[in-house]
């Protein structure tokens, strides 16, 4: 972070310099107004509320992880509930299929006698 300036100085040596003396007001401005609305009786004066310190269980975000690992453990299961349930069906197909089998052998072996 502190580096920043360095690294960024030749860079901006190619600019026009018009750029850069916008660059360098418009951070001095930046820096001094933070500055100024960091100050305790500017921000009575100018009736700016406290930052809320939030708890971190309050936060939407902060168990996005484990709400993610849950989610994706939930359909999972119902993924395998329905290859299950597919699975079953087409047991029970085969079963039906194999009883219709056997009774239409059973037939042709009496028709044959």
């Amino acid at each position: 972070m502190f580096l920043m300036p360095l690294i960024s100085v030749p860079v901006m040596i190619q600019f026009p310099c018009a750029l850069n003396v916008y660059w360098l007001t418009n951070n001095m401005i930046s820096l001094a107004q933070s500055r100024v609305l960091k100050r305790k009786a500017v921000k009575d004066y100018l009736k700016i509320p406290e930052m809320t310190k939030w708890k971190p269980e309050d936060l939407p975000a902060t168990y996005f992880h484990e709400e993610l690992k849950r989610e994706m453990a939930t359909q999972q299961k119902k993924r395998e509930k329905e290859q299950a349930r597919i699975e079953r069906e087409q047991k029970e197909a085969q079963a039906q299929e194999h009883k219709i089998r056997g009774k239409l052998l059973a037939h042709f072996e009496e028709e044959a006698k």
